[in-house]
């Protein structure tokens, strides 16, 4: 009998740490195109390496992508991936966010042929309010 409750809490240890999980959670900065992302890791023993990374998109991810949580700038649409491996079982987890660029707006510059000495006038498209227009 002692056998077989040693053998069902071996195994539901082992079950417990056979499950590791990982999803990140995001948080804003001050900065538009800034944000904090934080590992959150569920199973295992508790003893994790982290490793962060970008999937695609232009931005860069801070110089510790060792640490639990990093501040990562983006420049266009992206996707970063979180890699986390236990060090005690040696099990490995994935996870990955979209982040969105913030909408820029679009500015053109034209060039006007000026009366005044042949020098030429530049106007900002949509830099002037409709009522000045």
């Amino acid at each position: 009998m002692r056998k077989i409750l040693l053998l069902i809490s071996l195994f539901a240890s082992i079950q417990s740490y056979a499950q590791l999980r990982a999803t990140i959670k995001t948080t804003s900065t001050e900065l538009p195109n800034q944000q904090t992302l934080e590992a959150v890791v569920t199973g295992g023993s508790g003893d994790y390496i982290y490793s962060w990374g970008m999937a695609n998109g232009k931005g860069s991810v801070a110089e510790n992508s060792s640490a639990s949580s990093i501040q990562v700038t983006y420049y266009s649409d992206a996707e970063y991936v979180l890699f986390v491996r236990d060090r005690k079982t040696g099990l490995l987890a994935y996870g990955s966010v979209p982040v969105k660029a913030p909408q820029q707006e679009t500015r053109h510059l034209i060039q006007l042929p000026s009366e005044r000495n042949g020098k030429d006038r530049y106007l900002l498209k949509g830099a002037l309010p409709n009522w000045a227009k």
